[in-house]
Parts: C-alpha cells; sequence; structure tokens
C-alpha cells in the first residue's frame, strides 16, 4: 500500500502543502509534528509508559552503541527528512557510522539505519501505515514497533527494497 492508498491522505489532497524547510520554520512547541507529502500533521503527546519505554529502549541501545563504537542513537524530537515533503521524529533512532553524516544539527537528512516506534493506541495506524511505508520506500534498514502492553517487539528488515 503507498501513501496515497490510506483515505486519511487521499481526502486531504489539494490542501495547504509545506515543504521541508517550510515545515523546519514551525517552532517547537513541545508536541510531535510529521510531514507527509507536504501535510503537517500534529500527533497527541505519548503517556508515561510510552516515554518510560522509549527511555528504557533508548538508554540500552545507546548503552551499546557507545560502548562498541558504532554510531550515534537519538530519541524525538528530532526530525528525519526523507524527501522534499516527507518527514517525521521516530521516537528512537540509529545512526550507523556510516550514516552519521546525515545528521546535519537541525534535523537527519535521510534515512537512518534503525527507527523504532513505541506503539501507543493514537498511533497505531501511524505506526504500522505512513511510518512504516514512508520508512521502507526511503531505504530504512530496520524498522521496530514495541507494544510494550504485550512487552512485544515486531522487527521489519529492509530486503530488496521491501
Amino acid at each position: 500500500m503507498t501513501l496515497y492508498q490510506d483515505k486519511f491522505f487521499t481526502e486531504l489532497i489539494g490542501t495547504v502543502k509545506f515543504t521541508f524547510e517550510q515545515y523546519q520554520l514551525i517552532p517547537y512547541d513541545g508536541l510531535k509534528h510529521a510531514l507527509v507529502h507536504g501535510l503537517h500533521l500534529i500527533m497527541p503527546a505519548p503517556s508515561s509508559k510510552h516515554q518510560n519505554t522509549v527511555a528504557e529502549i533508548f538508554t540500552a541501545l545507546r548503552t551499546f552503541v557507545k560502548k562498541n563504537q558504532s554510531g550515534n542513537v537519538l530519541s524525538s524530537p528530532i526530525d528525519v527528512k526523507f524527501s522534499e515533503g516527507n518527514g517525521f521524529q521516530p521516537d528512537i533512532l540509529y545512526l550507523s557510522k556510516n550514516d552519521l553524516e546525515k545528521d546535519i544539527g537541525t534535523y537527519i537528512d535521510g534515512a537512518p539505519s534503525l527507527i523504532i516506534e513505541i506503539l501507543s493506541p493514537d498511533s497505531e495506524k501511524a505506526d504500522y501505515g505512513w511510518k512504516k511505508n514512508m520508512s521502507e520506500q526511503s531505504g530504512v534498514l530496520e524498522y521496530w514497533v514495541v507494544d510494550f502492553r504485550y512487552k512485544l517487539v515486531e522487527v521489519f528488515h529492509l530486503q530488496e527494497g521491501k
């Protein structure tokens, strides 16, 4: 399924669209923002359980990556620019040593090696839908969806572009 096949987005086609550079001019307000085919989206604030899960995974992954000097781990809010009209703030991302040049300071310019999304009731459709599709189409090597309610991690590994 492409992003445009999602009914939500087909209903919004033709509305005001932003470039990534225009999107970057939106002042930081503590909310989670995204740019999908030029459409500016604002997501609800995550729960404390969501944030605790982010913190636990981030701490473990960052400790491992630093110990092995294998790149960098970042957590939201940091924008990833996938294309001129597409970007979002992953819960957690990993830049391998080969990806470090994509970190230009104010955002990540291109696909990181790994994106981790923590599932919330309000984010399930986005995490398994347009975020996963955008990550896949942009070349993210692994995309994880973590469901803290069931203590599950679903791993999607890019092979032959899928």
